[in-house]
């Protein structure tokens, strides 16, 4: 029998984050998926180049970092990739389709 994964609850993503000093909250979609609503606090950082992308904005390999895509897949191969660089502490939250709070809208920061 498969072990389904533990996920953090996306609704409890930003309560989370405000507890875990430097947490980035990261979605891994695309960034046209990105600026039709993300959690509010996301920073974009697409899965196809994740890799290379938050390198930049976290090179502290300790860095807490708490991913979401839209259904969860891709959030999950992020998170693998992520731990196989060496991060740390690296959450899966999942998808946003699940998230019942109030999304912000607009070009990712950066």
């Amino acid at each position: 029998m498969a072990r389904k994964r533990a996920l953090l609850p996306i609704n409890e993503v930003n309560r989370i984050a405000a507890g875990r000093e430097g947490s980035l909250i990261i979605d891994v979609r695309t960034e046209a998926e990105y600026e039709s609503g993300h959690l509010p606090g996301a920073r974009l950082h697409p899965h196809q180049r994740i890799a290379l992308t938050l390198t930049e904005e976290a090179p502290d390999l300790g860095t807490p970092l708490i991913l979401y895509s839209r259904t969860g897949r891709r959030s999950s191969k992020a998170c693998q990739l992520l731990r196989q660089l060496g991060y740390t502490d690296v959450s899966d939250a999942g998808g946003i389709v699940d998230y019942t709070g109030i999304l912000e809208f607009g070009r990712a920061r950066g």
